[in-house]
């Protein structure tokens, strides 16, 4: 069995663009407008803009505000600070992993990780897991709360994007975004095998807190989906390609998902940078149409496109970074008139 395209859709908005990587952001905008026009389909009548406002505003405002109040919720929620401090926990245990072993065995971990997202075969899965340091009892409890919080606050039965995008602000809500993020202190503080200059501030930190907080709102998101039936057949973890240890299917490729970006990061930012020369080290080294990205090798590139995950309005073509709804409130490029 398969990671469910429904799954990973709590998943890609959240992974900032890279140079050679795709974009998410066309993706999160079709995502989100796929919603608008769902919700319009019931319903649900379209205000026309203000001066000055644009349509994602008025569109987001009128449709995707429930996950506003649904976020504020559940970060509110008794449940919720203990779901994050044990999740976190667990992302520090898999980062540890990675970082105390050699570069070779963590890559190969996690490509196989990657190819349990495309065929489950518990033989292989689990020890891969279990290698890149699930704990099992830890994800079972999470499962627990985040079914209890999903209840309590209202979201069972609500629409992906809803959910999602709750998670999302719940996550900015209690943790922050970026580099406030104590998520980010994971990776930037960890020592790394064979990496003794290994250092990450400013720019890392921004995209590890952004993309850490954004991973862990989106496992629990598919959490809070789960059937809560673990190996009880089907598409549980101990029916078809499951894991038989009564895990969830959803919660299982969730986990896997967390654990595939923690350990892509890391590839990204420790192992993958090289010895390369930099070539700027700081915005006004670039172009007036690029900036610096101060990650690794340190080299100008393009200006940001409206929606694009940032850390500083540099980064932008409108020179304007802010949260925004239609990135689940993750601070993104925006118009220079929003900024005004």
């Amino acid at each position: 069995m398969t990671i469910s395209s429904t799954l990973r859709e709590l998943f890609t908005p959240f992974r900032p663009a890279r140079a050679g990587r795709a974009a998410s952001f066309v993706a999160v905008g079709l995502l989100a407008a796929a919603a608008f026009g769902g919700a319009g389909a019931a319903g649900c009548n379209e205000a026309e803009p203000a001066a000055g406002q644009g349509t994602d505003d008025v569109i987001a405002a009128s449709v995707l505000s429930p996950a506003e109040v649904f976020g504020a919720k559940i970060a509110a929620h008794p449940l919720f600070g203990q779901l994050s401090q044990r999740s976190g926990a667990e992302v520090s245990t898999i980062v540890q992993r990675a970082a105390s072993r050699p570069e070779a065995h963590t890559l190969a971990t996690l490509a196989t990780l990657r190819n349990c997202q495309q065929a489950f075969v518990a033989a292989t899965c689990m020890p891969a897991m279990l290698d890149a340091g699930l704990l099992t009892d830890a994800l079972k409890a999470d499962r627990a709360q985040a079914l209890q919080i999903a209840a309590d606050v209202g979201l069972k039965g609500a629409s992906l994007e809803t959910v999602g995008a709750a998670f999302r602000v719940a996550e900015w809500t209690k943790s922050g975004p970026g580099g406030s993020n104590p998520l980010a202190g994971v990776i930037a503080g960890a020592t790394f095998v064979g990496e003794p200059d290994w250092a990450c501030d400013g720019d890392c930190r921004e995209q590890l807190g952004n993309e850490l907080g954004g991973a862990r709102a989106g496992y629990h998101a598919s959490l809070s989906r789960s059937s809560s039936a673990g190996g009880a057949g089907g598409s549980g973890a101990g029916g078809s390609g499951g894991s038989g240890d009564g895990l969830d299917f959803e919660e299982v490729q969730g986990w896997i998902e967390v654990a595939k970006s923690i350990i892509e990061l890391i590839d990204e930012l420790v192992w993958d940078t090289g010895e390369k020369e930099k070539e700027c080290l700081s915005d006004s080294d670039c172009p007036s149409s690029e900036y610096c990205h101060k990650i690794g090798e340190n080299d100008c590139r393009a200006d940001r496109n409206e929606g694009a995950l940032c850390s500083r309005g540099t980064q932008c073509e409108g020179n304007c970074c802010k949260p925004h709804i239609s990135t689940f409130f993750a601070p993104s490029c925006r118009p220079a008139s929003a900024c005004n």
